[in-house]
């Protein structure tokens, strides 16, 4: 008798649980489908977030070409400047160049020009000279130009190359026939001499073969003895000091001659 009254009881339960089973199975589902509904725009947002990222890498993309491009805009103008920059400090540089020598050469040298063929083989017509006269003493041996200072009875119009024989205060001898020169007693070594063999060396206007040099000037002659108008001859005597415009230091004409001037 229990087992029929218990057994009504069973199936009611079995109904209920196979109720609850089915509500249970339709709230998952609900469920399930919310989750999938509410999973939708999550997935809708990163697309979005991973476009804007792509979007901020493509800005940053041409910001950095823009910047290179700059840059490199930049780079040839900076270059342009120095070249510009370096032109100019050479253009600079040359022009004070240029100033300082002719300051240099205008006080300190001179340029004079051979006239003539008084100082052969040593020098010939035309060629040029470089002359200094800063802090200059002559003295026998050394090649000068001067200029005659009388304008009314001097000889020639123009400065004038000779070789310094004798200074103030020295004694000359000259043996006009053996063509020796001797100053204070002791015969010049003259290998710059043009010797003319079977010659003799002219008087020109020297009557005595031995002459002191007065105070304050030069005897000179050139080293073409016999066709060189000089301290032999009375219409140039002897030079004063203070007509003397400078030492020949260099010749610089002909390019082919080039160099120091020795005795």
């Amino acid at each position: 008798m229990e087992e029929k009254n218990n057994s009504p009881e069973i199936e009611e339960n079995k109904d209920q649980l196979n109720r609850d089973g089915i509500s249970d199975e339709s709230a998952d589902v609900g469920n399930n489908e919310k989750a999938e509904m509410t999973d939708l725009p999550e997935e809708d947002g990163s697309e979005e977030q991973n476009m804007n990222q792509d979007e901020q890498v493509s800005d940053s993309e041409d910001e950095t070409e823009s910047t290179e491009t700059v840059e490199n805009e930049t780079e040839p103008e900076d270059s342009r400047e120095k070249t510009r920059k370096s032109i100019f400090d050479i253009a600079e540089i040359t022009v004070t160049s240029i100033v300082m020598v002719f300051i240099i050469v205008s006080f300190v040298f001179r340029l004079a020009s051979v006239n003539g063929s008084s100082m052969y083989p040593t020098l010939k017509d035309k060629e040029i000279l470089v002359l200094s006269n800063l802090f200059y003493e002559p003295k026998t041996g050394d090649i000068i130009v001067f200029q005659q200072s009388d304008v009314e009875n001097r000889l020639f119009d123009y400065p004038l190359v000779k070789r310094v024989i004798a200074t103030e205060g020295q004694t000359i001898e000259i043996d006009f026939d053996n063509w020796i020169v001797k100053v204070d007693g002791v015969a010049l070594d003259e290998d710059y001499v043009n010797y003319i063999k079977g010659a003799s060396m002219k008087r020109l206007d020297l009557r005595d073969g031995k002459i002191v040099v007065p105070q304050g000037c030069l005897f000179v002659m050139g080293d073409n003895r016999n066709n060189s108008t000089d301290s032999r001859d009375s219409r140039v005597s002897f030079i004063r000091k203070d007509e003397v415009m400078g030492r020949a230091l260099f010749r610089v004409f002909p390019l082919t001659k080039i160099g120091v001037l020795g005795k």
